[in-house]
């Protein structure tokens, strides 16, 4: 890129809030956290969510919003995306957070849209994206 912010010289530190979604809405939160690290177009995130005794429904995915920069959405299977880490709902298969838009990730995987009842609902995830 031409800009300043695009070189890889240029790195920025930072946290962001972390808010989890299942259909519309933002889900209630105990604890949440979120750090970055740019370095011209790269984007590292962690982030860890907790809700400590939450009910959700609906058959919607679980979906993260509120990154510091606007990812770049890829397609054609190409979509750019992070493991997910310590989850409650499903620890025993592999599922993923995907760019399948700028702004959110949405959960992939066996059981990515199972609800809660009066429990834990708690997700984490770290990686590397283009922005």
């Amino acid at each position: 890129g031409t800009g300043s912010t695009n070189k890889l010289d240029y790195y920025e530190d930072g946290s962001w809030t972390v808010n989890l979604y299942k259909g519309g809405s933002a889900l209630a939160v105990t604890n949440r956290y979120g750090y970055y690290r740019r370095v011209g177009d790269l984007l590292h995130i962690s982030f860890y969510w907790l809700n400590s005794s939450i009910t959700t429904t609906g058959t919607s995915v679980y979906t993260i919003r509120g990154m510091p920069f606007n990812l770049i959405a890829l397609a054609n299977a190409a979509y750019q995306f992070c493991p997910v880490g310590y989850n409650s709902i499903d620890s025993n298969n592999f599922h993923r957070w995907q760019a399948n838009s700028s702004t959110e990730l949405n959960i992939y995987g066996a059981g990515g849209a199972t609800n809660v009842s009066s429990g834990l609902l708690e997700f984490s995830g770290a990686g590397v994206f283009r922005i």
